[in-house]
């Protein structure tokens, strides 16, 4: 039973831990090496390339093509979330993809850029994290801090000891004394059970006595 307790709070852990690592943004420095639309194939959850669509299941999609300082190539689709989640609130994908054009820049004369973004990058299934903002950058080793993200797990710890100190009040001052009256009234219970019982089995003999007279002395039970 421990066992799967443990086995349940790890994969809590690990499903809550994935949700936030995907949602919450993150931010790269990059190098803009260029922009494109791409006609996508739209299957539930994930889209495809295809160069041959359906209409009815297509969209255009806007991708952002970087590179990392180390020229490892990194992508990002370039979408509005408008009221949808995550709420970023973005409605300006035109903008973006207009100032990311504007900052392509080549390896020989790099400009630097920070792209916030939330997702994840997982070719298999043709996912690309969705840049919500970029800005220029002061060099390849400019330190970001996550503000955002600090604050959110502050706020989020804060809270989840305030909601666990608020169950605990409430444990101790309602759940446990009722639970006491609960076991009182089982112990109750129990001992009146066990007194009728004993009372039933007193009266038992004494009716198996009684019994017992009618009897020829040598046959009787109860001498």
């Amino acid at each position: 039973m421990q066992i799967v307790k443990w086995a349940a709070g790890l994969m809590l852990v690990i499903l809550l831990g994935g949700f936030l690592h995907y949602n919450l943004p993150g931010q790269d420095i990059v190098r803009v090496v260029g922009t494109d639309v791409k006609r996508m194939d739209t299957f539930g959850l994930f889209d495809t390339e295809a160069p041959k669509t359906n209409p009815e299941r297509t969209r255009d999609v806007r991708f952002v093509n970087t590179a990392w300082p180390d020229a490892t190539p990194r992508v990002y689709r370039n979408e509005d979330t408008d009221w949808h989640w995550p709420p970023y609130l973005k409605f300006d994908s035109g903008n973006l993809q207009a100032q990311s054009q504007a900052w392509v820049s080549t390896e020989a004369d790099p400009i630097w850029v920070v792209v916030t973004h939330y997702g994840w990058r997982i070719p298999i299934l043709s996912l690309f994290p969705n840049a919500v903002d970029i800005r220029r950058a002061e060099g390849p080793t400019e330190l970001i801090i996550p503000w955002f993200n600090i604050f959110f797990f502050v706020s989020f710890g804060i809270l989840g000891f305030m909601i666990w100190n608020f169950l605990t009040k409430i444990k101790r001052r309602h759940i446990d004394p009722a639970l006491e009256d609960v076991s009182e009234v089982v112990s109750d219970i129990s001992s009146s059970a066990e007194a009728a019982s004993e009372k039933t089995r007193q009266t038992g003999n004494k009716f198996g006595r009684w019994i017992d007279t009618w009897r020829p002395k040598h046959k009787r039970k109860y001498k």
